[in-house]
This record gives C-alpha cells, sequence and structure tokens, in this order.
C-alpha cells in the first residue's frame, strides 16, 4: 500500500505552487534546465528559481541532483504528488496572476 502524507499543514508560497504546477508528473532531465525554462517563460530570476527549488525539496516535495546525489531528474516526491491536486484547484488563479505580471513587464 502507498504512503499517505498529512497535507494540510504543508504551506506552500504562490511561486512555490506555479513550481510545481509546472513539474506536475514530469521527469525533468535536469533542474538546471527548468530553471532556464522559468526564467524564460516568467521572467523569475534563476537565483529565485534556485531558492524555491531548494525550498521545496527541503519540504519533501521535490527530488533532484545534487553534488552528493548526481544524476537524478528533478520530478515531484510522493509527497509533492499527493499536495499536486490540491496545488491544481489553484490552477487558473495562478496562471492569472503570473500572466498578468508578465504583461505587465513586457
Amino acid at each position: 500500500m502507498g504512503r499517505t502524507f498529512d497535507t494540510r499543514e504543508i504551506r506552500l508560497l504562490q511561486r512555490e505552487k506555479l513550481i510545481l504546477l509546472e513539474i506536475g508528473n514530469d521527469r525533468i532531465d535536469s533542474a538546471s534546465a527548468f530553471v532556464d525554462y522559468m526564467h524564460e517563460a516568467y521572467g523569475f530570476s534563476k537565483s529565485s528559481v534556485w531558492y524555491n527549488l531548494n525550498r521545496l525539496k527541503e519540504k519533501g516535495m521535490l527530488d533532484f541532483a545534487t553534488r552528493e546525489s548526481p544524476g537524478l531528474p528533478l520530478e515531484l516526491s510522493q509527497r509533492g504528488v499527493c499536495v499536486l491536486p490540491g496545488v491544481g484547484r489553484d490552477r487558473r488563479q495562478l496562471a492569472e496572476a503570473y500572466s498578468m505580471a508578465m504583461m505587465v513587464e513586457r
């Protein structure tokens, strides 16, 4: 039987939710490639995306390669997969907020 997680007490920032939604059920070859994508798609600074990836990893939401564990793809952990449906309910709100922000910047 799969492991279950209590997701009620997990606090996520809007940007963290967006990152989880963008990763979804994908296995991304490298976290660096994803950072580049988020920079291009949303205009986030690369350091900001790295910061959020590391926070999500600390919260147990993501797995990706580090110096200690090279070669791992960027993907949601079991906990991240459990949280994803709840985050998905905010998809429209997040998309509107960040698309409006991009239009204002350009």
